[in-house]
Order: C-alpha cells, then structure tokens, then sequence
C-alpha cells in the first residue's frame, strides 16, 4: 500500500473529532502514536471514567461530559460550579456515538459523506425518572442540544 493510500485510509483523518477520557488514576486517547484505542476501552472502565471529552482537529472546540456531577462543558471545564447548575443525579452513564451517512449517485457511487457526532449523558433524577441531555455536533462544529 502506498503511502498516499494509508493517508487516505487513516481513520484519524477522516474524523474531525476525537475523544479524551480521565479515569480516576489515568487517561485515555482515541489515538496514542498513530494508533487507535477502540471505545470499547472507555466502556470497560466506566465505574473509574471521571471526563470524557471530544476535540475538533481544526477548531478551538471541545465538548466535556463530567461523569461525577452531570454536567457539560463547552470549550473550557469551569471549576466554579454555581449551585443552580448542580442538581441531584445518580447513576451518571456517558453517551458517545457517531453516525457516518453515505452519499451516493444514481450509479451507486459515493459523492460525499457526512459524520455526525452525539456526545452527553443519561443519569437518575431524584424522583427517579432516567434523564439525558444529549449534544449533537456536526463535522463543522455546529451544535444542536437536546434532551
């Protein structure tokens, strides 16, 4: 293969954004040297997972979750957390996906393509109702909040 081919190939390139985690005593990133952690790492250590955040390549823009009060962050983590924005949560749960659509012409060859990027988390309010606040980001980094 060459190398234009692996350039081409490299899933890092063709994503805009990619993922941090803090556990309690480490870190994670989606990519170390080129290489690529699979998810599936964060997941395995969701109990320690303190902050998992997605960065723009291009742009000055990030989007932390932080798992142990509920709350995310656009851009910079504040550390001055004013009351009104704490509630009482439990059970914190990340939610991280990305859906990729295909563009494709009538003879079924592709014209584009179009990631697009859900970032939040889902907890237990305190009448014990399941919540979710969910951010949806595009591969410019616009944002749609949802709930």
């Amino acid at each position: 293969m060459s190398e234009i081919e692996l350039r081409e190939n490299n899933p890092m390139d063709s994503l805009n954004f990619h993922w941090f985690a803090e556990f309690d005593t480490s870190y994670l990133k989606q990519y170390e040297n080129g290489i690529e952690n699979k998810f599936q790492k964060v997941l395995d250590h969701a109990s320690e997972l303190k902050y998992f955040l997605i960065r723009h390549k291009n742009k000055d823009l990030s989007v932390t979750v932080d798992l142990k009060n509920g709350i995310i962050f656009i851009n910079h983590h504040q550390t001055n957390i004013d009351e009104f924005t704490k509630t009482e949560k439990s059970n914190i749960r990340l939610i991280y996906f990305r859906r990729h659509r295909v563009e494709l012409n009538a003879q079924m060859q592709e014209i584009g393509h179009n990631i697009i990027y859900f970032i939040g988390y889902q907890y237990i309010d305190k009448l014990g109702h399941n919540r979710k606040i969910l951010l949806q980001l595009d591969s410019e980094g616009n944002i749609i909040v949802g709930e």
